[in-house]
Formats: structure tokens, sequence, C-alpha cells
């Protein structure tokens, strides 16, 4: 009789509904206590995401294969592109208003030009979910994500607005946590993953004010959230790093929060030119989409982030200055051998082209130092924690 009910029950429900409830994050059973950790992304475009799955979805979505660059997509970086690659991670649907299974392309909120969200790309949630659940195997991982092109931090994020972004957010978090506290015994909130700086409304007065305004926001969160140790990992931001006023407004309060704030963390993977960051960590190289960070690049910031130096609060904050008694981790790495431990590589081509062997002993395109974005200065700090011994 009681698996009679069961079916009628279950007949009653529209297919929709019964993929919903067979979606919800499952009531742990009885045994040891498993804790959800919960992450939040938040920003603009590059928080929403607009990285394709593959060469195949980005085709569908724009038509252009060649826009694609080689080895920047989720399938070849390999990321998992199947919602089974995801068994215990979740994300926040706003409109559901509950917490559903990743699902890449139908429930990842990323978009472009923006539009609505598509089936076709993802931002940091893909990565960091896989990397957390690699992580911390016990654990079942909570996305909570808000984020749209062209808001800005002084309108759309602004704290004191009832019906904007940071609203938004918030709305999100605090029904989400609701749902979790009475699932579970433990819940533990690991970070926020913050990505805004476009040059909207970054000049003049406000731009002047953006260090202001972002460590405003960050006090707001934490206070609002009950986390007042919530841990902020920001991108530092590169692509546009020639504009003067981007610089002097968004870089330089970017670098100086997380020097102030001993809870937010940097994210630098500046390669320290233009042209590097692009074929590094862009989607594409075409003008209009450019700015766009592919998968290789939200993996890059997600290893940063599960870093076990990252989610912990850091032992110290010295900088390394020599002196004997800092608590600062040292690394030491051997290198020996022959001629190729010796090294051979080039810097640049223009490097073989002057000392006049390019004719009979060519560099091979994809080869030097600079093909390959490797700073060859150590402007902007690209190798200011690194020491050589001189021989």
């Amino acid at each position: 009789m009681r698996t009679l009910l069961v079916l009628l029950a279950l007949a009653l429900l529209s297919p929709g509904q019964i993929a919903l409830a067979q979606e919800a994050p499952p009531v742990p059973k009885a045994g040891p206590v498993r804790e959800a950790l919960v992450f939040l992304i938040a920003g603009q475009h590059n928080a929403q995401g607009y990285a394709p799955f593959s060469e195949e979805t980005d085709r569908k979505a724009l038509g252009n294969l060649d826009s694609v660059l080689p080895g920047s997509t989720a399938a070849e970086i390999g990321l998992p592109l199947e919602k089974k690659g995801y068994p215990r991670s979740f994300i926040w649907n706003p409109g559901s208003k509950k917490f559903e299974r990743i699902s890449p392309g139908e429930n990842l909120l990323a978009g472009r030009n923006g539009r609505a969200p598509d089936a076709f790309r993802h931002g940091l949630e893909l990565p960091i979910a896989y990397r957390l659940q690699k992580e911390y195997p016990e654990s079942d991982i909570f996305i909570v994500k808000c984020a749209s092109e062209r808001w800005n931090l002084f309108h759309d994020w602004n704290p004191a607005r009832t019906d904007g972004a940071y609203a938004q957010l918030l709305g999100s978090y605090n029904s989400g946590m609701a749902g979790l506290e009475k699932r579970d015994a433990k819940v533990r909130v690991l970070g926020l993953y913050w990505d805004q700086g476009n040059a909207y409304n970054n000049r003049g007065k406000e731009g002047e004010a953006f260090g202001k305004n972002l460590a405003h926001l960050i006090e707001r969160l934490r206070r609002d959230t009950g986390q007042p140790r919530l841990n902020v990992f920001i991108r530092k931001h590169f692509y546009e790093a020639h504009v003067p006023y981007y610089r002097e407004h968004v870089i330089e309060a970017q670098v100086e929060f997380s020097k102030q704030d001993p809870n937010c963390f940097l994210i630098d993977i500046d390669r320290g030119s233009n042209d590097a960051n692009y074929y590094s960590w862009s989607c594409t190289v075409n003008t209009d989409a450019r700015l766009y960070l592919s998968g290789r690049a939200y993996l890059e910031i997600a290893n940063r982030i599960v870093d076990r130096r990252h989610l912990a609060r850091r032992a110290a904050r010295k900088p390394v200055d020599g002196s004997s008694n800092t608590t600062r981790p040292a690394i030491v790495f051997l290198v020996a051998g022959q001629s190729n431990a010796n090294g051979g590589g080039l810097f640049r081509r223009q490097d073989n082209i002057d000392a006049g062997v390019e004719n009979f002993a060519p560099a091979l395109r994809g080869t030097t130092a600079e093909d390959l974005g490797l700073p060859l200065t150590s402007t902007e700090g690209a190798y200011g924690h690194s020491f050589i011994w001189p021989t």
C-alpha cells in the first residue's frame, strides 16, 4: 500500500518537479557529521563567466571556431562537462531559490555581453567546485554566485541600495544558509571570489574613491553575513594596466587593500604584458571579447584559491627581507646536470636575430619565454619572491 501511495504521488508531479526533487541536496544520513562548505562568487563579467566548455559549444554560440584559443576550454584542461563530474557540488538558483546540483550547460549562470545566461559557458564555479571536491572529499560544496557584465562598484554594488547587486547576493546567501543550517550540523564559509574593476565609472571622483568603496563593500558583507573574518580572493586586473586611470584607481586599490586586510588575498596571474595575458588567459584574441577569462585562467585561479596557504589563515605577513627571524616559509629547488640543465632557452626571438644565428638556427615558434608568456623583467613583482645562488 505504501509503495502504491508513493507511485501515485510521483504521478501527480510534473517531469520538471521530479527532476528538481531529485537534484536537491540529499539530507545527510546518520553517522559522522558531514560538513557543508560554502563559497561565494561575485562581481562583474569575469565573475559571471564567459569561458566556453569546448570548441564545439563555442561554435554553437558564436559560429566562429577560430575565436577559441587552443588549450583554453574546459574540455581541453580536463574539467568534467557532465553533471556526474560534480556529485557533491551545488549552486544556488535564484529563480527556484534552491541549491541544485551543478550541471554544466544548465545552471551555471554564465553568459556574454550582458545577455541572460546561456548554455555554452562557465566561470570560476566549475573549477572551484572540482578542486574543492578533491580537497574536501567528505564535504558537500555549495556555490552562491551573483555577477553580471557592466555591474560597477559605485552604483550596482552599493550596499545602500535595496534593489542592487549587493542586495541580490546577500538575499541569495541568507536564503541558502538558512536551508543549510537546518540540513547540516556543520556549515563553513570558505570565502568570496571578487572579480570587478572594469573602467565603467572609474574616472574622476568616482575612480578616486574606488579603494574606499571596495573596502566598504567587503566590510558590509562581512558584517551582514556574520562572517567577520571572511576570506576574500581578488583577481588583480591586468588587461588594461596600460591605461593610467585604470592603474591608479583599480589595480592600486586592489593591491593596497590586500596588503591592509589580513583576510584578503590577491590572485596575481599577470604575465607582464597585455599580449602575454591575452594568449595565456583569454578565451579568444578577437578584439571585442579578449578581455574575458578562459577556462584555463579560471583553473589557475581556483588552484591558487584552494591552495592550503590561501584557504588557511596566513601564518605570517612579514615580507621576504633576508632577516634571520622571518617566519615566511622558504622553498628550495635544485637544478643540476649538463647542457639542458645549464639552459639554452631564448628570452625573445629578437635575441636570436640580434645574435646573428636566426638564419641557420631559427627559433621554433612558440618556444621562447616571450611566446610562452613568461615575464622577462622583475617589474610588477613577477620574481619578487624568487632568488638564485650566484655561481
